[in-house]
């Protein structure tokens, strides 16, 4: 298995970049600035634009902080911290905004256009994964999507107090995003939802109106 990552264009500010010290085992890289073309995976590359953050890597851990990302369409502000022996992780993410082309070299099926505002935290610890967005509030090809999600994964999955709102989801949509969904109707869906709990005692609250493209309206209303 051989993995390559590519790095064009580098330009950047390194205030600090210590290896090796007598009083320290630490590796301590302060980034002022950092412009790249990246390939991390296949082409297409993520353009950045400007970095900054401090990063430092211990015996077991490595943790940055002032994180700041400017990608073309995007403005990105995180911290975070990775144990490497346990495998913990905590990591705490503003996104004002984040564009969707931006992401293309992680998927390149996403649309040139749409992206969104979203803050984000996420920890790992004991088998427990729980990630927690709030003030979303994303648009792209018609569809828009705002709220707050919890929920955590395990030997189970949880929701916490969970509340998203949609509009204009088309099922076309669906099709090219999640070709393993399929839909029985053809048209969009409209709505509000509400969700707490395990899949076994999970509490759902909310609505959903779907207009098939005949001009039929149906609704779903949940409540318990």
């Amino acid at each position: 298995y051989q993995s390559i990552q590519e790095l064009q264009a580098i330009q950047a500010e390194l205030p600090l970049l210590r290896l090796a010290d007598p009083d320290s085992t630490d590796i301590v890289v302060e980034v002022a600035s950092l412009e790249t073309v990246a390939f991390p995976f296949r082409p297409p590359p993520v353009v950045v634009q400007n970095a900054s953050a401090r990063i430092v890597m211990s015996e077991d851990s490595l943790w940055f902080r002032d994180l700041r990302l400017q990608l073309p369409g995007s403005r990105v502000v995180a911290e975070g911290a990775f144990v490497t022996e346990s495998g913990a992780l905590r990591i705490g993410m503003r996104a004002a905004p984040l564009a969707l082309g931006d992401l293309q070299f992680v998927y390149p099926a996403l649309p040139d256009s749409g992206g969104g505002t979203f803050k984000l935290g996420m920890a790992r610890r004991d088998g427990l994964t729980r990630v927690v967005a709030r003030e979303l509030d994303f648009a792209a090809e018609g569809a828009v999507l705002s709220g707050h999600l919890d929920v955590q994964m395990g030997e189970q999955l949880r929701l916490g107090e969970t509340d998203l709102a949609f509009g204009g989801v088309d099922t076309r949509l669906m099709d090219r995003y999640a070709p393993q969904f399929e839909a029985p109707v053809e048209g969009s869906a409209d709505g509000r939802i509400q969700l707490a709990g395990t899949a076994e005692a999970l509490q759902v609250n909310g609505w959903v109106n779907f207009a098939e493209r005949s001009g039929q309206i149906s609704r779903l209303v949940a409540d318990g």
